[in-house]
Order: structure tokens, then C-alpha cells, then sequence
């Protein structure tokens, strides 16, 4: 059996996977290492920073440039003030959505709509308090926050699912659960 006949390349494939994250910093730090590293609140901010940065980064660029017709200044000075929001209140997400997930009784066997649904209710019942403040904050009018705040509404029932999905391929490829906690030591 060769490694390119299809039952040897799928045996390959099966017996270890390649992780793009984890294995180069086991590589790089060794397993030890890299175990007490993954169980520290640093490197599950950091992975959650990292996971908000890039969705929003994603969802919000066609949207910024596109719809909304902000120049490329105005579009660089959003996405900068967008990466220090985010990166603050990524893991904070991260926590909220766990928490909210474990009381409805959602875990990794729960069907995909369940999760789904439960991803829609946990960004939007976060995203909305913060994006309300902003607007009030940033000089808007009650009914400008009311007309952004729906807009939000929709587009983050549209993108909580999504994002749960690549939060959960993030953390699962930089060693963690894909349902919070940390995952069981590499070996």
C-alpha cells in the first residue's frame, strides 16, 4: 500500500492529523511546554483575539467599503478602532458564549441547528449592548441607534452561526475544546 493509492492516503490522513497552529508551537516549544502554555488565560485570549479580529475583519470589510461607501481612510481608522474593540472583548465572547451554551444544554453532539441558533442568541445578546453604547456614545441621535442597532441585529443573526463554527475550528486547531475548557494534552 502506497501512501498515494487512495486506502493509503486516507489511512495517512486518518492516523494523524495536521493541526496549522498547534503542531508548529509543539514543534517550536515542545510538548511540555506547549501544554502549560495552552492552560494559561494568555493563550485563550490571544486565540480568541486573534479568531474576532479575523471573522470581523471578513464580514466587515465589503460591508465598510462597500455599503456602507467609506473611503479608504475612514476604513483603515474603523478596522483599527475595530481590532482594539475586539481584541478586548473577543475572550470575554468567548466566555459569554460557553456560558450561555452549557445553559441551554448545547454540547458537541447537539445537532447543527441547535448550535446554530444558540450562536445567533449569544452574539447578538452580546453584540448589542456594546454597538448600542457606541452609537449613543459616539454622538448618535436615539433614533440613528435604534436604525443601527436593528441593521446590527440582522447582520449579526446572520453571522452568530458562522462565527461559532470558526470559533470552534480556531480553538480545536490551536489545541483547545472546541466548547471551552482546554483539551487533553498533546502527547
Amino acid at each position: 500500500m502506497t501512501l498515494f493509492s487512495r486506502s493509503g492516503l486516507h489511512h495517512s490522513l486518518t492516523r494523524h492529523r495536521m493541526y496549522l497552529v498547534r503542531d508548529p508551537l509543539v514543534a517550536l516549544v515542545g510538548t511540555d511546554r506547549f501544554n502549560r502554555i495552552k492552560q494559561s488565560r494568555r493563550y485563550r485570549f490571544l486565540v480568541e483575539a486573534f479568531t474576532m479580529n479575523v471573522f470581523s475583519i471578513v464580514i466587515s470589510t465589503p460591508n465598510e467599503l462597500l455599503v456602507a461607501g467609506m473611503d479608504f481612510g475612514e476604513f483603515i481608522g474603523t478596522r483599527l478602532a475595530a481590532v482594539v474593540f475586539n481584541t478586548l472583548t473577543g475572550r470575554m465572547y468567548g466566555v459569554w458564549r460557553d456560558w450561555l451554551l452549557r445553559k441551554l444544554g448545547i454540547d458537541q453532539e447537539s445537532r447543527f441547528y441547535k448550535k446554530y441558533a444558540a450562536d445567533t442568541i449569544a452574539f447578538i445578546s452580546f453584540q448589542l449592548p456594546g454597538y448600542w453604547m457606541c452609537c449613543l456614545l459616539g454622538g448618535a441621535e436615539f433614533n440613528e441607534a435604534v436604525r443601527a442597532s436593528v441593521i446590527l441585529t440582522i447582520i449579526a443573526g446572520l453571522t452568530g452561526g458562522p462565527y461559532g463554527v470558526w470559533l470552534e475550528k480556531v480553538r480545536v486547531e490551536c489545541g483547545l475544546s472546541a466548547l471551552g475548557g482546554v483539551e487533553t494534552r498533546v502527547s
